[in-house]
């Protein structure tokens, strides 16, 4: 039977939002407990929420991890229209701005978020957020939610010299799988996803850091050539996005 099981990118660290906002790293508590919303926010207005999660934080933004009430109608309705929807789906949240201050981000002047207090996540027809959107939604356990291509993502770049073996070889071993898919594009679904061997496309400089575009480009190689004919189609065309 359906665990009801979500895993949602609902914030992304250093971009405009459509509020004109740019949150920082760090801005939220990871594995602070968190609420799910009835859609589109609607808890706020007396509807009764339809799950619970943690709050993660990825390095590139923030993901919340929960569960869908199921044996309710309204969890269960949340449930299967975020799963149908998939990456179309958007994600929102409510939150007290602990700590913010003004400034300066790609020549507008914006509001920076530093340190928030989240009171719920909300699935969205249209979030104020950029690149917001369920990474998954199954009825597999919490680990296999975590395997196959990681989904597209705002970040920061880089052109500077890239090492692979020295990239991987820096990561710590103890490191999380979320921390893990801020480094790599894809993950072995036949893998350990708490191991580093089972990671492979890596073009982060390390857990959080920018993407190397002479990394991407040798991904992209490599996706032309043996490496990229052992994916499935799929995976192929999600690793290259």
């Amino acid at each position: 039977a359906d665990k009801g099981e979500v895993e949602a990118l609902f914030s992304t660290y250093n971009v405009i939002d459509k509020d004109g906002d740019v949150t920082l790293p760090g801005a939220f508590d990871d594995g602070a407990p968190a609420k799910i919303s009835a859609y589109g926010h609607a808890s706020w207005s007396g509807v009764l929420p339809v799950g619970k999660g943690t709050i993660n934080d990825i390095g590139t933004g923030a993901v919340m991890r929960g569960k869908f009430f199921l044996d309710t109608t309204a969890g269960k309705d949340t449930f299967t229209t975020v799963k149908e929807l998939g990456p179309l789906q958007e994600w929102s949240y409510g939150y007290d701005v602990i700590e913010s201050e003004f400034g300066e981000f790609e020549g507008k002047h914006v509001r920076f978020l530093k340190k928030l207090k989240v009171h719920e996540v909300s699935p969205v027809l249209i979030g104020a957020g950029v690149g917001t959107m369920t990474m998954s939604a199954k009825s597999a356990p919490a680990a296999k939610a975590v395997r196959r291509a990681v989904p597209v993502h705002e970040t920061a770049v880089a052109s500077g010299p890239w090492d692979a073996p020295k990239t991987a070889a820096a990561l710590p071993d103890d490191l999380r799988p979320s921390q893990l898919r801020t480094v790599y594009a894809w993950v072995d679904p036949d893998g350990d996803p708490e191991a580093k061997s089972s990671y492979d496309f890596p073009h982060h400089h390390g857990v959080g850091g920018p993407a190397n575009l002479r990394a991407c480009m040798a991904g992209i190689a490599a996706l032309n050539g043996a490496k990229g004919a052992a994916l499935s189609d799929d995976d192929r065309k999600a690793v290259w996005e």
